[in-house]
Parts: C-alpha cells; sequence; structure tokens
C-alpha cells in the first residue's frame, strides 16, 4: 500500500508506504512518535520549481 499527497502551496510531497519490519520514529520538542511497519518520504512536490530536486527519506 502507497499513499500520497501533496501541498502545492509549501512545495512539499509526503509518500507514506507499508513495508513490513520498517520502523520510523519521528523526534520533536514534545516527544517522540514511533511508526511500525511504514516508511515516509518527504520530497519536493511535483508542482515545485527546482532542477535540483533535493529530497528527504525518512525509514
Amino acid at each position: 500500500m502507497t499513499r500520497r499527497s501533496e501541498d502545492a502551496e509549501l512545495g512539499i510531497r509526503l509518500t507514506v508506504r507499508r513495508t513490513a519490519g520498517a520502523r520510523c520514529v519521528l523526534h520533536s520538542v514534545d516527544g517522540d512518535l514511533l511508526l511500525d511497519d511504514l516508511e515516509l518520504d518527504v520530497g519536493r512536490s511535483s508542482s515545485a520549481v527546482a532542477d535540483d530536486d533535493a529530497e528527504v527519506s525518512v525509514s
């Protein structure tokens, strides 16, 4: 299962993939969020203007 969402105003895209055995931890000042069996990819949306399509992957 893969799901995608984009925010054209912010120019970001989020892709969430269910992957057995994957573990993703998001750290914040309010605490940590542990996601089992999910992978998250955050990058520029298709509407963002950029030739150097920089991307961040968290898994």
